[in-house]
């Protein structure tokens, strides 16, 4: 009986996603993290480092890498980062702090789907890894590289931006939030005249 909850749980997922994704899967801080074997050594290093506190392979050819670590930490992931070969790389900074989720089938002690049980963790930056540009819609966004990644920055948790050290070779963007919210706060003001509330 479980195993047939598991299938149907697992159908159920992969209907739920686009057809054009895939199933997903979710690796643990202590599981081993599958790589491509078409990923450089240094991009498999980033992948495996002690860091990573969630992993996601999938759909199709994605690895989403989330980790928590201090300053400190992400100016070595960095130094190793700009060090990835034929791979288009790119920095987000965000405001506040990065979380990651996911949820797993809970069973009864009878076998029987009981729920679902969701895992949180706060975290301080993700690597988006896509591989394999000729097989997406997207392709032009890699390029002529063989990988496209991103790597968000949080900066409300444990990264210091006075401490934190970008390599000039990395491109580096703004989330936009912290724009939107200040466009948004300087149009209400001009609305209101000179403004006071």
């Amino acid at each position: 009986m479980r195993s047939r909850v598991l299938v149907l749980f697992v159908a159920l997922t992969a209907f739920l996603v686009p057809a054009s994704h895939g199933f997903m899967e979710f690796i643990g801080p202590d599981d081993g993290m599958p790589v491509s074997g078409a990923f450089p050594e240094a991009l498999k290093r980033l992948v495996r480092t002690d860091t990573r506190v969630l992993g996601v392979v999938g759909p199709i050819v994605d690895w989403r890498i989330s980790y928590a670590g201090d300053t400190a930490e992400l100016n070595g992931f960095l130094k190793v980062y700009t060090k990835v070969p034929d791979t288009r790389l790119k920095v987000v900074l965000h405001p506040g702090r990065g979380t990651c989720r996911y949820r797993t089938p809970v069973f009864g002690p009878d076998g029987e789907l009981t729920g679902e049980e969701l895992h949180v963790f706060d975290v301080d930056w993700k690597l988006h890894i896509v591989e394999s540009p000729e097989i997406r819609d997207d392709k032009d966004e890699f390029e002529g590289k063989k990988f496209l990644t991103t790597l968000d920055i949080w900066l409300g948790g444990q990264i210091d931006l006075r401490k934190l050290d970008v390599p000039l070779s990395l491109p580096v963007a703004s989330s936009g939030e912290l724009e939107g919210f200040v466009d948004g706060h300087e149009k209400e003001r001009k609305q209101q005249g000179d403004g006071r509330r």
